[in-house]
């Protein structure tokens, strides 16, 4: 990780992020080497003093995972900024700075958490740059693909949602003397589009196709389209850049070559300040982002600035796993007939825990239980989060492919929900899920359940663990002032068979396998535009359903 932060912060801000800022490590058993910004913000034993920071961000680096990306279970920093509160103990950590460094006392914890969890949200996506800038990185997606093939059907499905929107922009193409300069051209941005462009090719397989069935799409698209790829390490710009000049049947590309393609290497925290990338405000058509901002925790801000990136024409179409499996550190079906949604914070005194504080918003913490939690240590507070009842099937989802990731199922067509270790998964997920306590995704699953089985199995449990998921996109781009819609996957399959441009779900919804169908309710596909009267035009499927805005 960098000691870099993203430009526009205060003083205080900036302050924090050079006090908390990651070890530089080769491993996770001992840090050896310690930031230098460090040394000179803390005052006693930088060492000694660094890992009681640490331990705050990172309660899992001494688990003993040592296979790559040489990192913990899973970092907090990493859940959603919606969702860090309740894992990261704040409290504790503002009185950490506070007390060894004389910048942080003597302010309110009403202005300073806040602060303090946007810097710790930079800095959870600011980890993925080492993590996914390594070579293996690549290797690691194929293994998710192929262990879920779900990732494949989105990919293709997204495509069709987004059909009736190429007609309109190639329609305004078609009439370009009547717009300003510019309009004749098709501009897509690919977030996270990964080696193997597993998103933007689909898209481009589309825009082929109605080329061919004689629609406003002209034999010349090639010429007419240009594409930013945007990833955070530059070799799967590069592959995927060498695709879409030189299409291979092989890889699923049916597209005529493209002439105009651009690499761009960043992280998501850099959407604003690239220069390369200012120069196309106002610029894209379609933005494509296939289960990449689940590595952006906060959403706010990034809809905020992919807003300026859109056309007055413009669309996007991201979806993601949306699973609230990391909502908090534990998990529970509501108790004493509540219907779920909200989260409750316990404190232990004297061996036996008491509840402190519920509510279904984590930014209504109250500051007399930030001063509580700083006076405890990370095995002395929890939170629990208890799931609706529509949430269960999305978490249980969510938990099996990250199954069959590890290795842990069989991603063929034959296999059976009850065999083997999800049903071994489900009778330990209901045996601690309805009991105050909870059940813990990391400490439970990964630590308890998982990490042994693997040992006996000769295998590992990699990856970082814990990820951005649970928030609803299509919410977070109508408060960023985006019209905006979000489905599930069998809906999206419903407004594209309803759809009049001509969409096919053939090959989608045809060969889902019995792992797909379990998949799925962690899927969800979500559309946003600048304009609501070009909403309603371009995807009138969604707007039929209701609940458009």
């Amino acid at each position: 990780m960098t000691s870099g932060v993203s430009s526009g912060y205060g003083d205080l801000e900036t302050a924090i992020a050079k006090a908390i800022i990651d070890s530089k490590s080769s491993n996770n058993k001992r840090f050896r080497t310690y930031d230098n910004e460090l040394r000179s913000v803390v005052e006693k034993d930088a060492e000694h003093e660094f890992r009681e920071y640490h331990k705050e961000l990172h309660p899992y680096a001494y688990t003993g995972q040592n296979s790559w990306p040489a990192s913990q279970v899973g970092s907090p920093t990493r859940a959603n900024i919606d969702f860090q509160p309740a894992h990261i103990n704040f409290g504790r950590l503002e009185f950490l700075l506070a007390h060894y460094n004389s910048k942080f006392r003597g302010k309110s914890s009403r202005d300073f958490i806040p602060a303090l969890r946007r810097v710790c949200a930079d800095l959870g996506m600011l980890s993925y740059s080492p993590e996914w800038g390594h070579d293996d990185s690549q290797t690691q997606l194929a293994n998710i693909e192929e262990s879920t093939d779900i990732t494949v059907l989105m990919n293709k499905l997204v495509a069709e949602v987004s059909r009736g929107h190429a007609v309109n922009v190639f329609k305004d193409m078609a009439r370009e003397k009547t717009y300003p300069a510019g309009i004749d051209k098709y501009f897509v941005l690919d977030l996270g589009c990964g080696a193997k462009g597993a998103t933007i090719i689909p898209h481009l397989n589309m825009i082929h196709h109605l080329s061919k069935i004689g629609s406003v799409v002209p034999e010349n698209y090639d010429e007419l389209i240009n594409v930013v790829l945007l990833d955070v390490n530059p070799q799967a710009t590069n592959e995927t850049a060498k695709l879409l000049k030189d299409p291979k049947e092989s890889s699923g590309a049916f597209f005529k070559p493209l002439k105009n393609v651009v690499c761009l290497s960043m992280n998501f925290l850099s959407l604003d300040i690239d220069s390369t990338l200012r120069n196309y405000e106002g610029m894209f058509d379609t933005i494509l982002a296939g289960a990449s901002l689940c590595h952006a925790n906060d959403l706010d801000s990034v809809f905020r600035r992919l807003g300026y990136l859109l056309s007055y024409r413009g669309a996007m179409t991201p979806w993601d796993w949306t699973a609230k499996t990391f909502a908090a550190r534990y998990l529970r079906r509501p108790m004493d007939g509540r219907s779920g949604g909200d989260f409750f914070f316990y404190t232990k005194r004297s061996g036996k825990w008491k509840e402190v504080w519920q509510g279904n918003n984590l930014g209504d913490i109250p500051d007399r239980l930030y001063i509580e939690l700083s006076k405890l240590n990370n095995k002395e507070w929890r939170s629990v989060y208890e799931l609706k009842e529509e949430e269960v099937a999305p978490h249980h989802a969510n938990i099996f492919a990250w199954l069959g990731y590890w290795d842990f199922h069989n991603p063929s067509g034959d296999f059976e929900e009850g065999s083997g270790v999800f049903d071994d998964y489900k009778e330990f997920f209901d045996q601690t899920i309805d009991t105050k306590e909870g059940f813990s995704p990391v400490y439970d699953f990964v630590m308890n359940f998982l990490t042994p089985m693997a040992k006996s199995r000769k295998g590992s449990v990699r990856y970082n663990f814990i990820e951005s998921y649970g928030p609803d996109y299509a919410q977070k781009m109508y408060g960023a002032g985006l019209s905006s819609y979000g489905c599930s996957f069998d809906d999206a399959i419903s407004i594209v068979r309803n759809s009049c441009y001509g969409a096919n779900t053939s090959g989608i919804v045809d060969r889902l396998s019995p792992l797909q169908d379990i998949i799925k309710p962690a899927m969800r596909i979500s559309v946003g535009c600048k304009s609501k009267d070009y909403f309603e035009e371009a995807f009138p499927g969604f707007n039929w359903l209701g609940n458009g805005r």
